[in-house]
């Protein structure tokens, strides 16, 4: 993937592997997916997905800011909010239940650690939060929240306020 959002490309690819399979393929049993229709599709995917990388978070919650500006969304800016509410969900485990988020919290540390262990093994830099001599989970859980999730979910607020913020 030429280095660029490796991940958020395998899960896409994934996902229209997956929907190749003839239990899994929903464009065959329909007629209202024509050839265009369902390049839109893939398109939306396939940018959604790639949106969920980190490294756009910053565009993400700017392009969020355009589209809620004037309280109006555009037909055009229909797909980029479609891509904010995924990056949301993407980074809404502080927003479940309290023992749900903790198997979260557990499951991404370990990834984490995984990473910093491999990146020690070969010599590398250890990445941010993958240390696990240094990381301090609890601090770096409220960064994550104060820093990341409030902020964008904020701007995302007046679209679903039931589903925000009440969870703020």
């Amino acid at each position: 993937f030429n280095d660029a959002s490796p991940l958020e490309n395998t899960h896409a690819s994934l996902a229209f592997s997956l929907l190749e399979r003839p239990e899994c393929n929903f464009f065959e049993s329909s007629r209202t997916f024509t050839r265009p229709l369902y390049e839109d599709f893939r398109t939306l995917v396939i940018e959604g997905l790639i949106g969920t990388d980190m490294r756009h978070h910053h565009d993400q919650t700017k392009s969020v800011e355009g589209i809620l500006a004037d309280g109006q969304i555009e037909d055009n800016e229909v797909s980029k909010l479609l891509k904010a509410i995924l990056h949301a969900a993407d980074l809404s485990n502080p927003m479940k239940p309290f023992p749900i988020y903790m198997k979260w919290v557990d499951r991404v540390r370990a990834e984490f650690w995984q990473q910093g262990d491999e990146e020690q093994r070969r010599g590398l830099p250890i990445s941010i939060l993958c240390d696990r001599k240094s990381t301090k989970v609890a601090k770096s859980q409220v960064g994550f929240i104060s820093f990341v999730v409030k902020p964008f979910v904020r701007e995302l607020a007046p679209v679903l306020p039931s589903v925000w913020l009440e969870r703020l």
